[in-house]
């Protein structure tokens, strides 16, 4: 009777060291995996991704600069032509216009706001914002894209995403929220020279 009590007790013990061995591995791979920091080249540019944002650093005509962006270039879903960031480059004066009333308008906003930053500190460019109606919200002033020597890159809601130019205005139509900001993204990443 007492090497079957002995031979349960082993066995209880070893199953029961068998799972915290298992636990303890479960819980070291989770923090390992949570730690580790994903990079990825694209076109010749390394990416690290912090937190959930991707940092790459290009060569400017200020040197050696770090750029943060919410998406890598191979997760942009949107497409943004040669045409647009041509005329942006010649444009001395950029207008962001934005519709008040999208439902995303979080989106519009920090899409507006990380391109805004680019033309200002990369491209010296003069930026004015504005919005397509009024709204109690906003202070800008009320403008639709018009032939006056400005470029005017408007953020609209629409049923399809797209970016379109039209004489002096470009317009990007969003069915989805997130779309914003991949068309501001898009846009810096070619002004760039990440994506060619």
């Amino acid at each position: 009777m007492r090497r079957t009590e002995t031979a349960d007790r082993r066995k209880k013990m070893a199953i029961s060291i068998f799972f915290v061995v298992i636990l303890v591995a479960s819980t070291a791979g989770f923090v390992a995996t949570f730690n580790t920091k994903q990079d990825t080249s694209y076109n010749g540019y390394d990416f690290e991704l912090r937190g959930n944002q991707w940092v790459t650093e290009v060569d400017t005509a200020f040197g050696t600069e770090e750029f943060v962006f919410y998406h890598h270039p191979l997760d942009l879903r949107v497409q943004v032509s040669p045409a647009i960031v041509d005329v942006i480059k010649a444009a001395p004066t950029v207008v962001l216009v934005f519709d008040p009333n999208i439902t995303d308008i979080q989106y519009a906003e920090l899409g507006r706001f990380q391109l805004n930053q680019y033309l200002v500190s990369q491209l010296g460019k003069n930026v004015e914002h504005a919005i397509t109606a009024p709204h109690s919200a906003y202070t800008f002033p009320v403008v639709q894209c018009i032939p006056d020597g400005k470029l005017y890159i408007l953020y609209q809601q629409g049923n399809v995403s797209s970016a379109s130019l039209t004489d002096n205005c470009v317009t990007l139509e969003s069915f989805s929220g997130l779309d914003y900001l991949e068309y501001s993204e898009s846009i810096v990443y070619r002004l760039l020279g990440v994506i060619q």
